[in-house]
């Protein structure tokens, strides 16, 4: 990943107005209204101009320096992220399985991946009222999910009837996106499901975090397992298309033709 030299326009729009209102300062040097209201002597006039002038231009340097350097703590984070995924993924069976005790520990992680995934292919079914997103934990990875699509990742949902509300909701925040939120409804859900997530990088590398389980036993489970392999990923890549055949579509849905 690299990491950008460009100056944003934020950057560029505090430096001008730092510079503007230096400008300003020092027009002002020879404007007698302005030392009138101040009320300064006539003999200060250069200094403070000149004084008033750096100070301006200090505050604009700064301004863009600190809007700088969170935007490459930011883009330091993502580095570092893609670099502990690809080695965690390139060295075979070495961590390729994972186990995360609760939905918040699965939410922080797809938190930190997401905007390193090119694709997403995801499960929300469950026969009960869900609450997902409902910890700080969840509510921050919904957050990173928007800010992903709006980035590029291109994410395709199968969801429950139970889920709609919250599909729109995103579907609405997520509208002009450079990626794409697309999903599709499965009107009939089965009694035993195993939730999952796959994830494909833009090196190509590919895993699936799988959980949330629905079963007649134990209602909706948070335990989740995640696995850095390609094989299986792409099997549950299939799971997904022959699910998606059992769907109704997310526009057909909302008309009722579904």
């Amino acid at each position: 990943m690299m990491r950008s030299s460009m100056m944003t326009s934020w950057e560029i729009g505090a430096y001008l107005l730092g510079s503007a209102f230096a400008a300003l300062s020092i027009v002002f040097g020879s404007y007698d209204p302005w030392w009138q209201i101040v009320g300064l002597a006539d003999s200060y006039r250069g200094t403070f101009s000149y004084a008033l002038s750096v100070f301006f231009l200090l505050v604009g340097h700064t301004i863009s320096s600190l809007i700088r350097e969170a935007r490459s703590l930011n883009e330091m984070r993502l580095e570092a992220a893609d670099i502990e995924r690809r080695l965690r993924n390139s060295i075979p069976y070495i961590n390729s399985l994972h186990l995360l005790d609760t939905s918040d520990d699965a939410f922080q992680y797809l938190e930190t991946v997401l905007p390193l995934a090119r694709t997403a292919k995801n499960t929300r079914l469950t026969l009960v009222k869900p609450g997902t997103y409902i910890t700080e934990a969840g509510k921050s990875y919904e957050e990173a999910l928007k800010k992903s699509i709006k980035a590029g990742l291109q994410f395709k949902d199968v969801i429950c009837p139970l889920f709609v509300e919250s599909a729109e909701r995103l579907l609405s925040k997520t509208k002009g996106s450079r990626g794409l939120y697309d999903c599709a409804v499965l009107e009939k859900v089965p009694d035993v499901f195993l939730n999952f997530i796959v994830l494909t990088y833009t090196d190509g590398m590919k895993e699936v975090l799988l959980g949330w389980a629905i079963t007649k036993s134990s209602g909706f489970e948070q335990r989740c397992i995640r696995i850095a392999d390609n094989r299986v990923a792409e099997y549950f890549e299939h799971v997904h298309a022959d699910l998606l055949r059992d769907t109704v579509s997310f526009e057909d849905w909302q008309s009722g033709s579904g």
